[in-house]
Order: structure tokens, then sequence, then C-alpha cells
């Protein structure tokens, strides 16, 4: 899974839910839950791991949402027996650690936060205002600039409401010294 390949899904995901997108816009819990919505599956999150053949756990160490394979669960099967509580998914690979936020102010935490995540991908997305987002994507990278660490790229999803009230998304890929527009 690339960054591009995540990206048109969930641009193919958000088109064909455009209009429950559009009517929650506005409301921020709302919306959320049918981003994010648990198990549920009618989620985006739900349609994209469909989409991708991935599964996914919700609040997971703190994260929005992991991506996750079958086989990276650890299996209730101890060698010697020692493992008494085993209730609940442990994980030993995460494939995307996903992270999504309202307000744009608070997207900076979400990328320091997915910098301590050890994943294969790692993607935010945020809303910020059409006319000035670039300032934002500018901002966003250069928490990256000289950061010494193995996946150091993250996805940036940007989704706006254009002047017709469409839902427009725009990604960038950010990396240690600069962005790149999907």
């Amino acid at each position: 899974m690339t960054n591009e390949d995540f990206f048109t899904a969930w641009k193919e995901v958000c088109i064909q839910n455009e209009q429950i997108l559009k009517n929650s816009w506005y409301q921020p819990t709302e919306y959320t839950e049918i981003i994010k919505g648990g198990q549920n599956k009618t989620s985006i999150i739900s349609q994209i791991a469909n989409k991708i053949g991935l599964l996914f756990l919700n609040e997971y160490y703190s994260t929005d949402v992991l991506f996750y394979k079958r086989n990276d669960v650890v299996q209730n099967t101890s060698k010697n027996g020692t493992w008494l509580d085993t209730d609940g998914n442990w994980l030993r690979k995460i494939r995307i650690a996903f992270e999504h936020e309202n307000k744009i102010e608070g997207i900076y935490h979400e990328i320091c936060h997915l910098l301590t995540i050890s994943s294969d991908l790692k993607v935010v997305v945020t809303y910020p205002n059409h006319e000035n987002h670039i300032k934002y994507v500018e901002d966003c990278q250069s928490i990256l600039n000289n950061y010494d660490v193995d996946n150091k790229e993250i996805l940036l999803i940007l989704g706006f409401r254009n002047t017709n009230e469409d839902i427009l998304w725009e990604g960038y890929i950010l990396s240690t010294q600069k962005y790149d527009i999907i």
C-alpha cells in the first residue's frame, strides 16, 4: 500500500458517500462518527478497510484508527502457556496509522503523534480553509525537517468545500525536506 493508493481509496469512498458527508460537514461530532464510526460497516474507515483488504481498530494506542492484517495479530498460543490475559487484540505490526482532526489547529499534535508510531503508512486528514491551505501544508512539513526516522513520510489529506459546496480533496506527501502534491 502506497500513499497514492490510500489517497485514491479515500477519495473514491468519500465520493461515493459525498451527500452524507455534506449533510454533516458542519457538525463535527456527527461528521467524525461518519468517518470513523467504530466497527460500523457504513463508516468511511470501514469502507476503506474493505476496499484495501485490511482490518482496523479504533482508538488503539491512543490513535484514531490502526489498519492491520489478520496475521499481524498475536494469537492466543503462547509457547509455555504464560499468557493469562489474551482479551482484545495485540498487534505485532501496524500497516497504517490514521488520525482524523476536524480542527486544523490540532493537526500539528496529530503529526507528532504519528511520528512516534512504527507503521508502514502514516495518514492524517484535516479541513483547512481552501484559500490559505498551503501555509498549513508548509508548516506541517516543517515538523519533519531533519527528522531522522525510518518511515519519514506522512500522507496529509485536506478536505474543503468549494463555492458550489462540493467537497474537494487534496493529498500531500510530507517528507523530511519537502512536500509533494499527489
